[in-house]
């Protein structure tokens, strides 16, 4: 669970069909951290995070857009859950 005053920061890049992720928690000194649970998000070789769009933050999860690389046509949403770290 996400404690009331705990803020996040998550870095989100899809290379070569693979989701790659780092959180910080800004109040920890630790540093960039790997999420608590590992992706299992695959993703064509062709799919990117689309830029021209902002992430998303509704129901303590956040949401991006990602689009194919070459076509610029959406594909789906990835989604990352603030509470567990987790995508979908």
């Amino acid at each position: 669970m996400v404690h009331a005053g705990e803020f996040k920061v998550v870095k989100v890049i899809i290379q070569l069909g693979k989701l790659h992720s780092k959180v910080l928690t800004v109040s920890d000194a630790k540093g960039w951290r790997s999420p608590a649970v590992a992706s299992l998000v695959d993703f064509s070789d062709d799919n990117m995070i689309n830029p021209y769009a902002e992430p998303v933050f509704a129901n303590g999860c956040l949401h991006w857009m990602f689009r194919t690389q070459y076509l610029d046509k959406p594909r789906g949403i990835l989604t990352f859950s603030i509470a567990d770290e987790s995508f979908r």
